[in-house]
């Protein structure tokens, strides 16, 4: 739990895992939470001059650049360097590859929870677009028996991040991806016991 999903907390990894976890001990299977990790879009030319606000996790963040593309390096890395000034704030680091500058300034929440990105200009400084995207989970059996995934709604993909089936519990285990929805009762089962709801008070 970390409380700092400052939007859809009820559809973070931190809080699907939660509600994982609340009764592994019936069904053997613990969820791991993941890095979340927003990759960045490629800038096509160079970071705009013109100095505009992008609002990352509720935290206002002023962002520019030179508007010269041989500047490009030196511009991302100051993108990356002025958010990572309020990383204590949001939650949230930014990266960048100065080997790969097509690939933009990247996002990362090391405890996984959302990244919240506002702004309509955040592409212009090699971020995604706006929006709130949500992390991912692992999930571990514990004694490393098969892993069985159900729902008797359909929405385990949609809400839970992860498809109907039997998954090996050895290695890794079974990778929960990014949900558009919460967890209701129903949606997912594992082992043949039901999980959720996911609530907001989880994150």
């Amino acid at each position: 739990k970390d409380g700092a999903s400052t939007a859809s907390a009820e559809k973070s990894a931190i809080t699907v895992a939660a509600a994982i976890n609340a009764v592994a001990d019936l069904s053997g299977v613990h969820a791991v939470v993941n890095t979340n990790f927003v990759g960045g879009t490629t800038v096509s030319t160079s970071v705009t001059a013109s100095a505009a606000a992008i609002t990352i996790n509720n935290k206002a963040i002023t962002l520019s650049g030179s508007g010269v593309a041989d500047n490009l390096a030196a511009d991302l890395a100051g993108v990356a360097a002025a958010i990572n000034a309020f990383s204590g704030e949001t939650g949230v680091k930014a990266v960048f590859d100065k080997n790969n500058l097509d690939a933009g300034v990247s996002l990362l929440a090391e405890d996984g929870r959302n990244i919240v990105i506002a702004g309509a200009t955040a592409a212009d400084y090699g971020l995604q677009a706006a929006g709130t995207y949500t992390g991912t989970y692992t999930l571990v059996s514990r004694d490393g028996s098969d892993i069985t995934i159900g729902s008797t709604t359909g929405n385990s993909k949609e809400n839970a991040g992860i498809e109907v089936g039997t998954y090996s519990g050895n290695n890794s285990g079974a990778n929960g991806g990014a949900v558009t929805g919460a967890i209701s009762a129903g949606d997912l089962t594992i082992n043949g016991i039901s999980i959720g709801p996911s609530l907001s008070s989880y994150d």
